[in-house]
């Protein structure tokens, strides 16, 4: 708990790791001592013994709340989050990631209650669907960043109402989600994106990929892994669309030495890139990229089989700037730092 000025509190450190025997009573008393509690944290809170009873009254006495965090909070009912919407019409930011229990019917009387959210993450919440992310849509238009990992019935018509009615997005992760290239092209609409995750969005062709990265110049993340159709040509028309480019992840995609040459040529401004598991990928593609990427602090090649670590050793050396990833690099660090922890000790017969 931390004081934020005469008449106001914010409870954003209130956790149960630091309050494990955290009551209603306690909880209720503490947010009543200010008529301006602007944040509150009841994230990880299953080990405390704050019940739904608790956290409602607390929402009730709270309208001046803006931000919330109930992450893993799956020990409370669709009710308390939907409190959420009924008593705290000033939020701006809202976490629910990993809360099981939330419905649409909990997420449309949030959206139709909190106007100006402009932050929502709701991420591995398994029982929404299609009718909470358009209710969503429709009730947030201000929304700038919004995550549904693993919202498995999410689909393309979510994502549809999501572009036509939340323009001003610039972050959004549908990671896991059911999505295909009819409902992701219609993110060639969100022209202020400037972080897409759609790993293991298997059903993405790299044709529509091509369009929503041209049509989005701002982006500069982009996260595509667990795609194999993911391919070099791809990468040409990511590199060339999206100038401001600097993270791009594609584990396990269809990438050859090819697509390596075209971000090395053309994504100017790429820092990180993460290629591990692509195995068609060899120790001239690696070379390629380390030579011409001039921008380059990050290259992740995890069990790229045909990499070898002759050639690692020799960009290590003409490229120390470059951050190098792979099996056996990392192995290398995890023994340095036991060694300065003095976890290794060298045998009597060394």
């Amino acid at each position: 708990m931390a004081s934020s000025g005469r008449g106001s509190i914010s409870l954003a450190a209130v956790r149960s790791k630091g309050l494990p025997r955290l009551k209603d009573s306690t909880l209720v008393q503490l947010t009543s001592l200010s008529d301006r509690v602007y944040s509150l944290d009841m994230s990880d809170g299953k080990s405390t013994l704050v019940t739904d009873v608790g956290i409602q009254k607390v929402l009730k006495q709270c309208p001046f709340l803006k931000t919330v965090k109930m992450s893993r909070s799956f020990y409370l009912s669709d009710e308390s989050f939907a409190s959420l919407g009924i008593h705290c019409k000033n939020l701006t930011s809202i976490s629910l990631d990993g809360c099981f229990t939330l419905t649409d019917t909990a997420l449309k009387e949030i959206s139709g209650g909190c106007p100006l959210l402009q932050e929502l993450n709701i991420s591995q919440c398994s029982k929404v669907s299609d009718e909470g992310v358009c209710a969503v849509a429709t009730g947030c238009p201000d929304l700038k960043r919004f995550r549904l990992d693993q919202c498995v019935k999410v689909t393309d018509v979510g994502i549809i109402a999501l572009a036509e009615y939340c323009t001003n997005l610039e972050y959004l992760h549908m990671l896991s989600c059911s999505l295909t290239d009819a409902g992701i092209i219609h993110l060639k609409k969100l022209q202020k994106l400037q972080v897409l995750d759609l790993s293991n969005v298997t059903q993405l062709s790299p044709r529509c990929l091509e369009a929503v990265a041209v049509n989005c110049p701002r982006l500069e993340t982009l996260c595509v892994s667990l795609n194999r159709a993911v391919d070099d040509k791809c990468m040409r028309a990511i590199a060339l669309g999206c100038p401001l480019l600097r993270c791009l992840s594609c584990v396990a995609c269809g990438l050859t030495d090819t697509g390596l040459q075209y971000l090395g040529k053309y994504a100017r401004n790429l820092e990180r890139l993460d290629v591990a598991w692509c195995g068609d990928i060899t120790d001239a593609g690696i070379i390629a990229i380390s030579e011409t990427g001039s921008s380059l602090r990050y290259l992740g090649f995890m069990r790229c089989g045909q990499v070898t670590m002759e050639t690692i050793e020799g960009l290590l050396e003409q490229f120390p700037h470059i951050q190098y990833s792979n099996f056996i690099l990392e192995s290398r660090k995890l023994l340095e730092r036991a060694e300065q922890a003095g976890f290794l000790c060298q045998s009597d017969d060394e």
